[in-house]
């Protein structure tokens, strides 16, 4: 065979290679349709069994999204179904599941001081029992300073007894009501003033005029 005639065979052997390939087949990266249809499906129903289908729908993801290689997308799928087994084992154990707070056990009862909501009857009382306290609060004040004022007067009046006595205490002696005499000293313009009780001179102060006019008169002795 000549050389002509063995590339003319090759050249029909690679057309007839061409020609077998299903007229069906979908582009290189492309996902195939009855995988689409698959992916689709289960995407659908991912809210209602999310957990079952998590795994699966993230191994399909490795044709819609190119941005992942094959390799990438075998590990989520992993990742996923291992999270999905550990997730159905927890709730066949019980572990990590809530429990509402009234189907907790009880250790122990007792009675604390808590807020509680008033009712509006409950604020409607506070308004009318705040309203009262402030009038009596104001009343109370009024009192207290006219007892305040009445207290003060008095602890004064005590205060000037205190001084009083104070200068009794000094002196040793007290005013008292004691009958006088006003002597005239004509030579030297002065009337003098004396006690009767003892005869002494306790004060002095210079004549008036019309007392001057009467030096020619002697005053009669008390």
């Amino acid at each position: 065979m000549t050389a002509t005639a063995v590339g003319t065979a090759r050249t029909k052997s690679k057309s007839a290679a061409k020609d077998e390939t299903p007229a069906h087949a979908d582009p290189p990266g492309e996902m195939p349709e009855d995988l689409k249809a698959q992916g689709w499906t289960l995407k659908e129903r991912v809210g209602e069994h999310k957990d079952r289908f998590q795994a699966v729908n993230t191994g399909l993801n490795i044709f819609t999204n190119p941005v992942l290689l094959p390799q990438d997308a075998i590990r989520a799928a992993q990742k996923a179904q291992a999270k999905h087994e550990a997730t159905a084992k927890a709730k066949e154990t019980g572990a990590g599941e809530a429990v509402a707070l009234d189907r907790m056990p009880v250790l122990a009862r007792e009675k604390r001081e808590l807020p509680v909501p008033l009712t509006a009857g409950e604020i409607e009382e506070r308004l009318i029992k705040w309203g009262d306290l402030e009038t009596r609060k104001a009343e109370l004040e009024g009192e207290a300073k006219r007892i305040a004022d009445e207290f003060k007067g008095q602890v004064g009046q005590i205060a000037s007894e205190i001084a009083l006595v104070q200068k009794q205490l000094k002196a040793r002696a007290e005013v008292r009501e004691v009958e006088t005499a006003d002597r005239a000293d004509y030579p030297n313009a002065l009337v003098r003033m004396v006690r009767l009780d003892t005869g002494a001179e306790y004060d002095t102060r210079p004549m008036t005029q019309e007392e001057l006019k009467q030096s020619q008169h002697r005053l009669p002795s008390v």
